[in-house]
């Protein structure tokens, strides 16, 4: 079953495996890309196209990429079941690895960072790309009439490990080489 939500995402939810997630078209994906900082972009590129989890990214150095091979080679530490997987870099994701390249800094052993630092929590500004994308709203939530604090809102919308659902059908290869599981759910 497919139904569309107010926010123009494919929503799909199957009563087999209870699985509900959004798929992100692709035009919606790149205004996404444009309204985030420019550090960040780079970062969520990655995992569109690669399928990872947001830490497994943040946490990628270049002693685990693999350039001759065009392979990322992360720690199993940096997997949610601790296995460790090999994604090739082709298209988009070796582009991205390219491009990331030529922005390496010495003193900092990241593939993505932030003039240097490892890149932080970053949901705030993840929620306000996907606003002013289209692709999430904040709501504002009722005030107590006793307490004097500020309005405080809610974020509704794309969050960004919808994004592993997109790699499959943006990338060929996704498979975990030599365990034969697919590194992202769409494909699975």
């Amino acid at each position: 079953m497919t139904i569309k939500s107010l926010f123009g995402l494919n929503r799909r939810t199957s009563t087999a495996s209870g699985f509900f997630g959004a798929f992100v078209e692709h035009g919606d994906f790149c205004r996404l890309v444009e309204n985030l900082p420019e550090h960040l972009q780079p970062v969520v590129e990655f995992l569109y196209y690669g399928g990872w989890r947001k830490s497994a990214a943040r946490n990628l150095e270049w002693k685990e990429i693999d350039l001759r091979a065009r392979m990322a080679r992360p720690k199993a530490e940096d997997s949610k079941n601790g296995e460790s997987w090999t994604l090739p870099l082709a298209g988009r994701l070796w582009e991205i690895v390219e491009t990331r390249l030529k922005a390496r800094r010495l003193d900092c052993p990241y593939v993505f960072h932030d003039d240097g630092q490892k890149i932080g929590d970053f949901r705030e500004a993840w929620q306000s790309a996907c606003v002013a994308a289209g692709l999430g709203k904040f709501i504002e939530e009722p005030k107590e009439q006793d307490k004097k604090e500020r309005q405080r809102k809610k974020y509704s919308g794309l969050i960004i490990h919808d994004l592993r659902r997109c790699a499959a059908p943006q990338s060929v290869s996704c498979r975990r080489v030599g365990s034969g599981r697919h590194e992202n759910h769409a494909a699975q």
